[in-house]
């Protein structure tokens, strides 16, 4: 399975980086600026207001009390983890469904750049959260 989980993984870097060379073949082309721009939203920023920002906003206003509950702590770990991950592919699914198959690829290529810069920042999340929750 790993191996066949890094070849396809491979092929598909290779598409990416030959779709990227040859601009004009592109109907949706991502500049390294955009990718990045939406790399710190969604492993960055995404993480610091929606996940931790929400959990300090509930416990400042006695909502969310961490000392003592089990099941706060736990609710608390689930947002800071939802906020964590990469998103669904959702987003690639439905330009698919619409007939709009290469908005659906462009999509789907963005996404990937995503994942694989998303892998160490969301164990670093999963680490902050795990600390601050004490789960």
């Amino acid at each position: 399975l790993s191996g066949s989980l890094a070849r396809g993984l491979h092929e598909g870097l290779q598409k990416w980086r030959a779709a990227r060379v040859n601009r004009g073949s592109a109907q949706y082309p991502w500049t390294l600026r955009e990718v990045l721009s939406v790399v710190l939203a969604r492993v960055v920023i995404s993480p610091l207001i929606s996940g931790f920002g929400l959990c300090f906003a509930l416990r400042a206003l006695g909502v969310l009390p961490l000392e003592g509950s089990r099941v706060a702590r736990a609710l608390a770990f689930a947002v800071l983890c939802e906020s964590a991950m990469p998103s669904a592919q959702n987003a690639v699914v439905i330009p698919n469904m619409l007939g709009r198959p290469q908005l659906a690829a462009s999509i789907a290529e963005l996404s990937l750049a995503v994942y694989l810069i998303s892998l160490p920042c969301a164990s670093f999340w999963l680490a902050m959260a795990l600390q601050w929750t004490g789960v």
